[in-house]
């Protein structure tokens, strides 16, 4: 909505400035009590309602300086037993087969745990799971052919760092554009923040040392809009 994935808002009035027009084709609104915390997603892969593979990843900072939007740092933790739970009953109540991924807002002062949403396809964070061990690719086509025998529920690897750099540089770029520019200061914190994130990483959700290329396709398109942003600027 409005280009973001939520929004957060205190009162009616806030609601209807933010919104403005209700947007085109959209049918409904889900609304939630604000939570603060930060978004664990539980990456899983289930057969016939029982859970087969998991891995729980704490999202730190996000491209969005609210907490909405996409992740940009975040790292694998030991699944807490709530959410397993929380996650088995509703894969259970939907008998569900295939992967996927849960989020869940945690309260960090209390630890309790607000469901956001359940989807099945893991997307641009699918190298995650990946290089925690959960093996999702290969095993969603045996899920899907009937092949996954029963087994013991498999944890992925906790304590491993992942960063999504072009998504990080993005949020660069948003804070130069006008009408709404930050400070120098918070725009040279923010490109600081970001190569720190980078160089901590364990995992880069669009880089690879062996398959560089899409990655610097990306790149370089983020690269030729910064300099046509420059250049229109200077034009006015």
């Amino acid at each position: 909505m409005s280009g973001e994935k939520a929004i957060i808002v205190a009162s009616d009035e806030a609601f209807q400035t933010k919104l403005g027009e209700w947007p085109d084709g959209q049918r409904g609104l889900l609304i939630q009590r604000k939570v603060n915390g930060p978004r664990h997603n539980l990456y899983f892969a289930a057969h016939k309602g029982n859970l087969i593979r998991l891995c729980e990843a704490r999202i730190t900072r996000t491209d969005r300086p609210d907490g909405t939007g996409l992740a940009v740092d975040g790292e694998t933790v030991v699944p807490d037993p709530a959410r397993t739970a929380y996650l088995q009953a509703i894969a259970a109540d939907l008998s569900y087969t295939g992967i996927g991924c849960a989020q869940f807002l945690v309260d960090p002062n209390t630890g309790e745990s607000w469901f956001l949403e359940i989807n099945p396809r893991v997307a641009g964070n699918h190298a995650v799971p990946e290089a925690a061990g959960l093996g999702l690719g290969p095993l969603s086509i045996s899920l899907a052919r009937g092949e996954v025998a029963q087994g013991p529920l498999f944890i992925g690897k906790p304590g491993l760092r992942y960063a999504w750099s072009y998504g990080d540089l993005s949020r660069v770029k948003r804070l130069w554009q006008k009408p709404n520019r930050a400070s120098i200061r918070t725009i040279v914190s923010a490109v600081i923040e970001s190569l720190n994130t980078a160089l901590r990483a364990d995992i880069h959700m669009t880089w690879c040392w062996s398959d560089p290329m899409p990655t610097l396709t990306l790149y370089g398109r983020l690269l030729t809009r910064g300099r046509n942003l420059v250049a229109t600027e200077g034009d006015t």
